[in-house]
């Protein structure tokens, strides 16, 4: 709390109290401004009340009232965004931000607010042959354009898994791909039959 004495008499004195206790003089520098750190350790979370007064010899000041809310964090040891207790629900090392070595912090991958949640024990949740975190490619814990689905071992539905199709995303590419295959062999085989019956038709000609 940072605070600054406006009165036309220099104060002598700025007092707070907190939730109605007593009242507690605050360390007054010679600029006619103050500085106040309050330790909120012990406070219990929720609505609290703040009040602050000026004395300058003889009168008080009327007192201003800061009503603040304190809140209270869950320990999050390993800085992953999982809070401890919820990492020991899941099984997951609350002093590893990636358990499953997959490239994804356990916090997103068990983050549902996107609609994408990987199991973050399992670094192939899909079992699509890619890493988690290989298809979440900038780790916002989203499906976005230019990555494949984390969820959905197949994301282009091609029948060929994406970690082990090259064109995991392209799904037009693989049919092409095959089209021009099947088309060349039915050309190789036509040019055989053509050769076969023009030998066939010089042989019954020589008779």
């Amino acid at each position: 709390l940072r605070g600054e004495y406006q009165g036309a008499y220099p104060a002598r004195t700025v007092e707070i109290r907190f939730d109605g206790g007593e009242w507690i003089p605050l360390k007054w520098s010679g600029n006619g401004s103050f500085n106040l750190t309050y330790n909120l350790s012990a406070v219990i979370p929720g609505p609290h009340r703040l009040e602050v007064r000026a004395y300058d010899g003889s009168l008080y000041t009327g007192v201003a009232v800061i009503n603040i809310t304190v809140m209270v964090m869950p320990l999050d040891s390993d800085g992953d965004g999982l809070p401890d207790y919820r990492e020991e629900e899941l099984g997951t090392s609350p002093f590893n931000p990636d358990t499953d070595d997959d490239g994804l912090p356990d916090g997103i991958e068990v983050d549902t607010s996107d609609g994408v949640a990987t199991d973050p024990t399992n670094p192939d949740t899909d079992g699509d042959f890619l890493l988690d975190g290989m298809e979440d490619i900038n780790r916002n814990g989203r499906v976005d354009k230019g990555e494949t689905d984390p969820l959905d071992p197949d994301t282009d539905g091609d029948g060929i898994p994406d970690g082990k199709d090259p064109s995991p995303l392209e799904p037009e590419k693989k049919r092409s791909n095959v089209d021009f295959i099947l088309w060349t062999e039915v050309l190789l085989l036509a040019v055989l039959i053509v050769a076969l019956l023009l030998v066939v038709i010089k042989r019954w000609r020589g008779r």
